[in-house]
């Protein structure tokens, strides 16, 4: 994904990043550009956790990012405001922000440039805040929604975008306390519905892993945490 500084203009304008997230066709990303390895995704939960079903989040629509950016003041989108994407080393994130900035070129006649750098000042500048969009990936380190969607909360200390909102700490305060799970996950997907229409971050896809499995060796299993309790794994005679 892609989290945005919403502090600084005009990115600190809602209509300017849906635009912006309208103006990125991630099937053809994932498709044509990373050959297909990875599984384009417009929410921020990825699939997989039992009983929750993610908002598709804001689809690649060209024709409205154009009518959205007219209403920002962008009618004319040569004058737009050169922004940057930053990212860390690493080849296939610089193919990524290549891509995306080929898109909003092709798809919305905008401009951007790309910064790279190496871990420690790339970790340090999205920290501080000291970027326009820079990237982000994250994995669950358990197997439920609110693992993702904590990061945007308006104290938490990954959340360097700048974005807040009472009603997204309303809601999440809600779910932490609700015990029935088919009410937490509605009022968890009510947030995450939130979060994508405010777009303080672009997800893009989900990360895949490759396994080679013999048919004999039973009890592995694929799931969101990547683990394979060896307890569980036997083989067939």
């Amino acid at each position: 994904m892609y989290i945005i500084n919403v502090k600084k203009p005009p990115l600190d304008n809602p209509k300017v990043r849906q635009a912006l997230m309208m103006g990125i066709d991630r099937k053809t990303l994932v498709g044509k550009y990373l050959q297909g390895v990875k599984t384009s995704t417009g929410a921020i939960v990825p699939p997989g956790i039992p009983g929750y079903t993610a908002p598709e989040g804001l689809p690649f629509d060209p024709k409205e990012a154009k009518k959205l950016l007219a209403e920002a003041g962008f009618s004319d989108t040569s004058r737009f405001p050169n922004f940057s994407l930053k990212y860390n080393t690493d080849a296939q994130h610089q193919l990524v922000a290549q891509v995306l900035q080929q898109m909003w070129k092709e798809h919305l006649g905008i401009n951007v440039s790309l910064i790279n750098e190496e871990w420690k000042t790339y970790s340090k500048s999205r920290d501080l805040g000291d970027y326009d969009l820079c990237r982000l990936a994250w994995s669950g380190d358990y197997l439920d929604p609110n693992t993702f969607l904590e990061l945007f909360l308006s104290h938490s200390p990954y959340n360097s975008t700048g974005w807040g909102s009472p009603a997204y700490d309303r809601l999440m305060g809600q779910a932490s306390v609700e015990s029935n799970s088919a009410r937490r996950f509605s009022i968890l997907r009510q947030a995450e519905t939130i979060l994508l229409s405010e777009a303080p971050v672009f997800p893009l896809f989900v990360e895949t892993k490759f396994y080679l499995v013999r048919p004999y060796v039973k009890g592995v299993f694929p799931n969101l945490q990547d683990i394979h309790p060896l307890k569980d794994v036997y083989i067939e005679n």
